[in-house]
């Protein structure tokens, strides 16, 4: 009876090549945006924003606006990141928290500070309906 070792020497490296391959894959985790793609509603908020019956300089403050929330979303997911690290002693991580912390205020300050000039730019272009100015706060 004759084995042929050298196809299951191949066959046991080809395996252990693959399971290689699997643990050391990195997970990618979708960021809100492009999940919004996928699941279409970024073109729901788009469309939204078109539908409104203001003036275009208004619907692109809206879009922006709809876009810095969507950075300080993903800038608000990463600091929750760094702060669950496991080694939150270290000099080096306690800079991106401090980092990514100033990161995620200035976007904050940065929405409300568009809130309020879409509000103003609102009040300039004589729409005074609350329902408009509500749907763009939503």
């Amino acid at each position: 009876m004759n084995l042929d070792t050298s196809k299951s020497a191949q066959s046991i490296n080809t395996e252990h090549a693959s399971a290689n391959k699997a643990a050391t894959a990195t997970h990618y985790r979708l960021s809100k945006e492009e999940q919004n793609k996928l699941t279409g509603h970024e073109e729901k908020r788009t469309a939204k924003a078109v539908e409104l019956d203001v003036p275009d300089h208004i619907k692109r403050m809206i879009e922006q606006l709809e876009k810095l929330k969507e950075q300080l979303e993903l800038a608000k997911e990463r600091l929750t990141e760094l702060k669950q690290h496991k080694d939150s002693q270290s000099d080096a991580l306690q800079k991106q928290i401090e980092i990514q912390s100033e990161m995620v205020m200035a976007l904050e300050q940065q929405v409300i500070t568009l809130m309020q000039d879409i509000g103003d730019a609102m009040k300039e272009a004589g729409v005074s309906d609350p329902g408009i100015l509500l749907s763009i706060l939503a």
